[in-house]
């Protein structure tokens, strides 16, 4: 719950509670006004802002997950998923272009993670010509 100190905030009141999309009205809630509930993403950004503060315990919320860019799931878009095939996984960028499902964009990322699992550097991008030759050559004499 919070109180807002500063401005105006347009509290969004939803006519019908199974879908607030449909219609509704809007009330000012000024400085003069009651505490409002909202939701705890909602009301963090409006403390963070500055212009209404906790009242009574601030909500207990997990710390934001950390930044890996190589984190991926299946409710992510096509395109942000082949961003990190093609970048974090270094799967081949024509071979990831040309794939049109999310499964199958996620299967070759799996399939890079799998590959690259027991190394302990980051995957190489070979550009499409398979896995570069890393084995060192016998010493020039």
């Amino acid at each position: 719950m919070i109180k807002i100190i500063k401005g105006t905030y347009g509290h969004h009141i939803p006519t019908d509670e199974n879908d607030p999309s449909k219609g509704g009205r809007t009330e000012p809630v000024t400085p003069d006004s009651e505490p409002i509930s909202l939701s705890p993403e909602q009301e963090k950004r409006l403390v963070d802002r500055g212009v209404a503060e906790y009242v009574g315990t601030p909500p207990v919320t997990d710390p934001p997950p950390p930044n890996n860019p190589l984190a991926y799931n299946e409710d992510m878009k096509l395109e942000e998923l082949k961003t990190i095939a093609i970048n974090g996984y270094k799967c081949d960028p024509e071979t990831i272009n040309k794939m049109r499902a999310k499964k199958d964009v996620i299967a070759a990322i799996e399939q890079a993670r799998a590959e690259n699992e027991d190394d302990n550097e980051p995957p190489v991008n070979t550009g499409g010509e398979g896995q570069p030759n890393l084995n060192s050559a016998p010493p020039v004499q």
